[in-house]
């Protein structure tokens, strides 16, 4: 076995665009350091562990691995064929170099791929170009296994928000619900996390990338949680804002104003539009919103959405640049506004742009603020 030929088709893809990008290339080669790059398991079409492993691909869409000796097994059990095991670093450099024998323009993941391999890369006669753009295009388009795994991710993190209402007790502490939430996805399905789970109660709901730590959830608190399961390498990202108890006004009218804006956005979405005039009307419309409600506010602090794959952040955003999207492209949208001092609302759902709107992949409810009683 080797990459399957939605891999294949999607490998033999980089090198044109690279090509129509003005850097043609002979290869490509993805080191798995780690904490790894994620564009390994996206040209190869595994998932096992493979760290410390690398992966050079050919103009026809196949993969070579250079494993080390303590992946060997992983990669006859899967009947990877294309594959070269190594021992040490000196025969590791050997393996790779074998491996891009006749090429000479060689393209990498300048994001990721660490100082010391480029300059071996070079050292070894090879032209180096960075193509992580390309790569970041090419994510863009989802195997059918990429989707089927990514819509299971989706599934389960719909399913824990929720559970949240019935999880969240009046005195536990945000690493609390952390914990029960990611007992909660393992015990949906999930195969790891898409990244750390946020957790945010009070005050801390208005900082959006809050570290979840020991304050304690009390009565009339703001509850935010930003998580997202993972299941075979494809991660999930969900916001949802609760309430413990009755909402104070000012809390239900942001609420409202931010659940308002991420259905106008969604509306909005489709091929062919342009991700940053949406992102821009939401931003100026939450901006306003968080003056009227607060005298110290963030407004809407961070983009509206991003893609969503094999990283969590996965190279395209709504925001920032003029972005033209494509029908495929599986994104975020996630309006916030935060008052700071008060607390803030997020809410995020993943979905798919088509050619005549989007599909929403997320479906935990939403539609008023969810009161917590417990």
């Amino acid at each position: 076995m080797n990459a399957d030929p939605d891999t294949r088709a999607r490998n033999r893809r980089i090198f044109r665009l690279a090509e129509k990008a003005g850097t043609p290339i002979d290869a490509v080669y993805i080191s798995n350091h780690e904490p790894g790059d994620r564009n390994f398991y996206a040209v190869t079409g595994t998932n096992s562990h493979f760290l410390y492993s690398s992966a050079i691909v050919r103009r026809c869409g196949d993969a070579t691995l250079v494993v080390s000796a303590l992946e060997k097994p992983e990669a006859m059990s899967e009947g990877y064929t294309r594959f070269k095991p190594y021992a040490s670093e000196r025969e590791k450099e050997t393996k790779i170099s074998a491996a891009l024998m006749r090429a000479k323009t060689i393209g990498i993941n300048g994001k990721l791929l660490p100082y010391r391999d480029v300059e071996l890369l070079k050292l070894s006669g090879f032209t180096v170009t960075d193509i992580s753009d390309v790569l970041d295009d090419v994510r863009v388009y989802k195997t059918p296994q990429e989707m089927a795994s990514l819509n299971e991710a989706c599934r389960i993190t719909s399913r824990v928000a929720e559970l949240v209402p019935e999880m969240a007790k009046e005195g536990m502490t945000e690493i609390d619900l952390v914990a029960e939430m990611e007992y909660q996805m393992r015990g949906e399905g999930a195969e790891g996390f898409a990244f750390e789970t946020l957790v945010a109660f009070g005050e801390n709901s208005a900082k959006p990338h809050h570290n979840s730590g020991k304050r304690r959830l009390r009565e009339g608190d703001l509850l935010l949680v930003d998580f997202g399961a993972e299941v075979g390498r494809m991660g999930a990202d969900i916001t949802r804002t609760y309430v413990a108890g009755h909402p104070k006004s000012w809390q239900r009218d942001l609420y409202a104003a931010v659940l308002d804006v991420q259905t106008e956005s969604l509306d909005a979405l489709r091929a062919g539009v342009n991700g940053k005039d949406i992102h821009d009307r939401a931003k100026s419309r939450l901006d306003e919103i968080g003056k009227k409600l607060g005298s110290e506010t963030d407004g809407m602090n961070h983009g509206l959405g991003h893609s969503l794959g094999r990283f969590t952040h996965d190279g395209k955003r709504l925001s920032n640049i003029v972005y033209i999207l494509p029908s495929g492209l599986v994104t975020t949208v996630e309006p916030g506004c935060y008052l700071q001092g008060k607390g803030g609302v997020r809410i995020e759902d993943d979905v798919i742009v088509t050619d005549d709107g989007c599909e929403i992949l997320t479906n935990a409810p939403k539609e008023s603020l969810i009161e917590i009683s417990g």
